[in-house]
């Protein structure tokens, strides 16, 4: 009878663990301001893929890629031309020890001089 009961001891234990874990995943903080890497809450940078809106308010036109520090000033950014024309594997901007390369065909990085580094694809929220 003991061991039955620390058994089901052990179950509950478990149950409640797994909805601890699972509520957490539920609640990370992120910045709704339309940045890509919106659930970071310790870049020094913040990336935005810029769309024009003006023909079609449900259907943006990619413009550009802006990175911005955290002081509010724009420190890097890339047009869709300069995006289209440039090979894989070319840095699109650099300033400030700040880079923003693109990878492939739509895949991008930025890095920043402390060693933050973020990924993401055209097509990912937000861009």
């Amino acid at each position: 009878m003991r061991s039955l009961k620390v058994m089901l001891l052990v179950a509950v234990v478990m149950i409640i663990g797994v909805g601890i874990i699972h509520a957490d995943d539920e609640n990370v903080p992120t910045f709704s301001d339309g940045r890509v890497n919106n659930w970071q809450m310790d870049e020094p940078v913040a990336v935005y893929c810029v769309f024009d809106h003006t023909e079609d308010v449900n259907v943006g036109v990619f413009q550009r890629i802006e990175a911005w520090g955290l002081d509010g000033v724009k420190i890097l950014e890339a047009s869709a031309a300069q995006i289209s024309a440039a090979p894989a594997g070319t840095a699109l901007a650099s300033n400030w020890s700040y880079t923003l390369t693109k990878l492939t065909g739509s895949s991008f990085q930025i890095s920043a001089p402390n060693g933050y580094t973020f990924t993401w694809q055209r097509g990912d929220t937000g861009c």
